[in-house]
């Protein structure tokens, strides 16, 4: 192989190893939907702005049944949801944008572990129907197997709810000023935290929460003391039909104008793309985020560019060392045959200064044997059938002739 195709052969590996280059990809239109309770339509629409690379249009959904089926239908293409408790397949995440945080809110004062008193009470509003909230508070109830169970409140206008357990956003100024008379309460004291707490043994049971603990100036008004809750991480996911590449467009204009999304929802500081994707456990993590996620990790080249560094220096220190064994194994076979010229001269110059038969016979058989003791260190590759070894037989040939005449 001459140079030219040892250069084809490197720059085809070095492509294989590090991809071709990427094709500039063409702006699409996409449909982007969106469940009613904020901060969802106003994080829709920053969103809207946010992606440039793509022409974002919204629609909006009742339920989250109805719009976790519409992305896995493909009637939208992109979708605003908590993660779900049990996992989908078909479903994808791309950026992780907020928690969703449990907010269990009381008229009357209740004990420092509240989550029974709370859900057996009259008048609890859990959120809309099929919500995380009401499917959560019904499963707690289950589990807890309550006694004289009231009915969960979907709608709260006209019931004056006693307590509130619902899962949300940042609640907004006008929220907390109406819901003064409340107080912010927590699953178990302060003390507990991250100590086997309720919010813990929940999160065991249910993958798609974890414990939180909300900061005592969030609410000042509703709790003078932090609160330990439960989050759920708010994901903008997809179904197949996005590609990578529009994934790890849309992950890359989130993550670097993020600090928008955290302006209007302080709380989405708290997440990070990376950690949120060692974390999620219902759902997959789209490839085209995976790259983004990647993209400052070395590459293959780049990983092991020092052991292939050594590996090469290793090489050719043994590509030395054998080519340095070669040439002193050819040296002292040279060495060698030199010094059977030197004998057979030797023989020849005492043949000439003979002159009784008798030694002149000595030195022919001397000469001779020689030869053979030459022609087995041949055959027993002590010496190589070379130019050098041919003209030994010639010159030895040569001389026996002149010392028999």
């Amino acid at each position: 192989m001459n140079v030219k195709h040892f250069a084809i052969a490197a720059a085809v590996l070095l492509f294989l190893m590090l991809g071709w280059p990427a094709q500039p990809l063409q702006a699409r239109e996409l449909t982007l939907g969106f469940l009613p309770e904020e901060p969802a339509p106003a994080m829709a629409e920053l969103l809207s702005q946010i992606i440039t690379e793509h022409q974002i249009s919204l629609q909006p959904f009742a339920t989250a049944s109805e719009l976790q089926q519409a992305a896995l239908n493909g009637e939208v293409d992109l979708a605003i949801l908590e993660e779900p408790e049990k996992t989908i397949p078909e479903l994808y995440w791309i950026s992780a944008l907020y928690p969703s945080v449990l907010h269990m809110l009381s008229k009357q004062p209740l004990p420092p572990a509240p989550l029974i008193e709370l859900l057996n009470s009259e008048r609890v509003y859990v959120g809309p129907q099929g919500g995380i909230a009401d499917r959560l508070a019904r499963s707690l109830r289950s589990e807890y197997a309550m006694q004289d169970q009231h009915p969960l409140l979907n709608n709260p206008f006209g019931s004056d709810p006693q307590n509130y357990f619902i899962f949300g956003g940042l609640l907004p100024e006008d929220a907390v000023s109406r819901l003064s008379e409340y107080q912010l309460v927590g699953l178990s004291p302060l003390s507990q935290w991250q100590r086997g707490s309720v919010a813990e043994a929940i999160a065991f049971r249910h993958p798609n929460l974890y414990p939180v603990l909300i900061p005592a100036d969030l609410y000042p008004e509703l709790s003078s003391i932090p609160v330990i809750s439960l989050g759920v991480t708010t994901l903008l996911v997809s179904g197949s039909r996005v590609s990578n590449e529009i994934a790890y467009d849309i992950a890359a204009e989130i993550d670097e104008k993020f600090t928008q999304i955290t302006n209007i929802y302080p709380l989405a500081g708290t997440l990070n793309q990376e950690a949120v994707s060692h974390q999620m456990r219902t759902l997959t993590t789209h490839p085209g985020t995976s790259r983004y996620i990647l993209r400052d990790t070395p590459n293959l080249l780049e990983r092991y560019a020092e052991v292939m560094a050594l590996g090469v220096t290793l090489m050719l220190a043994v590509v030395s060392a054998l080519l340095a064994i070669l040439r002193l194994r050819r040296q002292r076979r040279k060495d060698r045959l030199d010094d059977y010229f030197m004998r057979a001269l030797a023989i020849s110059a005492q043949t000439r200064a003979a002159t009784h038969p008798d030694k002149l016979a000595v030195f022919q058989q001397k000469m001779q044997a020689l030869r053979s003791e030459v022609i087995n260190l041949l055959v027993n590759e002590k010496i190589e059938a070379d130019n050098t070894l041919l003209a030994f037989l010639l010159v030895t040939d040569q001389l026996s002739r002149e010392t028999s005449s």
